[in-house]
């Protein structure tokens, strides 16, 4: 996923700015501390705060129980090597 995060320009191609719109360890909802200031992270790092970030809200969603007492929500994992 990071690989392709990459390839694709996501948080360093001109005019692909994945940080004007996807949650990371910078956005003030995060819920995991980031390790640095975006200055000085690189496309890798930030893509990596991005995948990092999205598996703790998913865990977080999973424990709340305003969703897991709701009969008519379903959590299924998925992983990408399945």
């Amino acid at each position: 996923m990071v690989r392709s995060l990459q390839e694709q320009g996501w948080f360093w191609k001109k005019g692909m700015d994945g940080y004007a719109w996807m949650m990371t360890a910078q956005s003030p909802n995060s819920d995991i501390a980031p390790i640095a200031p975006d200055e000085e992270l690189d496309s890798f790092d930030k893509i990596i705060s991005y995948v990092l970030n999205t598996e703790a809200f998913a865990r977080r969603l999973q424990n709340d129980t305003r969703w897991t007492s709701n009969p008519r929500v379903r959590f299924h994992a998925a992983f990408a090597d399945q």
